[in-house]
């Protein structure tokens, strides 16, 4: 068995992973440290995460939706937006264990990881990236203030952001309306340090949905 070394391993432990993620379309950025699969009108994201030990560590994985028109629509540039995710989740949440990591000790510990990885991946992330790459099912996600929705997408202001974009994309103007008052009452309530910059979107949103009329 090799000496541990942290390096080696988180790196063959991505290439594994990347080789499984690889025949479902994903490929790695390492900057982002997730692997990417860009479709026609959003992103999925596979996010690993390593939180290193000293003679060990464990890996930890999401899955995330970025809606390019959504993204684009809200944040402040178009850098911004190719980085940034509209909701996700951790895979713990699939299997009850709030944050579930993995762990590595050595190599023979890789594959292993990383065929439960790819299992829970597979049977649980994929079904969750196909059933909210929908419009419609993301709103109704991130519509809601309570702990089930949080889960999904925990900064407040930026769930509220993501609703009301959500609803205006979709052309709802009766859920964009009743979402914008509702996320503005809730941020106030919280005090939410953000809230002006989720005012300034609503304000954004509403100038083009009613936009004044032309001399």
């Amino acid at each position: 068995m090799k000496p541990y070394s942290f390096a080696e391993l988180k790196n063959e432990t991505i290439q594994v992973l990347g080789h499984g993620l690889g025949e479902h379309g994903f490929t790695f950025h390492r900057k982002q440290s997730c692997f990417v699969r860009q479709l026609s009108t959003v992103r999925w994201s596979v996010g690993i995460d390593f939180i290193r030990h000293p003679t060990d560590f464990d890996v930890t994985a999401g899955v995330g939706v970025g809606f390019d028109a959504l993204e684009k629509l809200i944040c402040e540039d178009e850098r911004e937006a190719m980085r940034t995710y509209s909701l996700g989740v951790n895979l713990g949440y699939f299997t009850g264990e709030g944050q579930k990591r993995w762990s590595v000790h050595s190599d023979k510990d890789v594959e292993p990881t990383c065929g439960s990885l790819m299992k829970t991946i597979v049977e649980m992330g994929l079904p969750y990236l196909e059933k909210y790459s929908s419009m419609t099912n993301a709103l109704e996600l991130l519509s809601g203030d309570d702990a089930a929705a949080w889960r999904h997408s925990p900064i407040h202001y930026a769930r509220a952001q993501r609703a009301i974009g959500l609803a205006f994309l979709l052309g709802d103007e009766n859920a964009f309306h009743r979402l914008a008052v509702e996320k503005t009452e809730f941020l106030t309530k919280r005090e939410d340090q953000m809230l002006q910059r989720f005012l300034d979107v609503r304000k954004k949103l509403e100038a083009l949905l009613h936009p004044k009329t032309q001399v």
